[in-house]
């Protein structure tokens, strides 16, 4: 059975360009423009992705938003989430997880392919040294 990874980007061109990654690497992809359509999905349906990659600045509902209340969620806080963005805010909790990475963008595919891999195999990325805040700690 292939992992199922959910990708939330709102560049068609950059979100195509995943997808058809992530499927050559034997994935089963499905993606959304934005957060809102995915936290829908998340919320309302059985869907649950072995992997979230979702970009940060987006319109609607962006990947800050996304994450948090994907963090207030008992069972969706578990899915390892890769954040990418050439823009990052100065936000120490959105990071402050085992479940949450962020790559900036543009992303070097060997680091990136990197990263899936180990989420796909551990569920989450090893990061001993992290100092959480209690906001994310939930």
């Amino acid at each position: 059975m292939k992992p199922l990874v959910c990708i939330i980007e709102d560049d068609k061109y950059i979100r195509s360009d995943l997808v058809a990654l992530l499927e050559h690497e034997s994935c089963e992809v499905r993606s959304f423009a934005h957060g809102k359509d995915a936290w829908d999905a998340l919320d309302t349906t059985s869907f649950r992705p072995k992997l979230i990659i979702l970009d940060l600045v987006m319109p609607v509902m962006d990947g800050y938003e996304f994450c948090k209340a994907v963090f207030e969620h008992h069972e969706l806080k578990l899915i390892p989430a890769l954040m990418l963005s050439s823009d990052r805010r100065d936000d120490p909790d959105i990071e402050c997880s085992d479940y949450t990475h962020f790559m900036e963008k543009p992303i070097d595919l060997e680091v990136f392919l990197d990263f899936v891999h180990r989420a796909l195999k551990n569920g989450a990325f090893a990061k001993p040294n992290k100092t959480c805040a209690s906001t994310v700690q939930k």
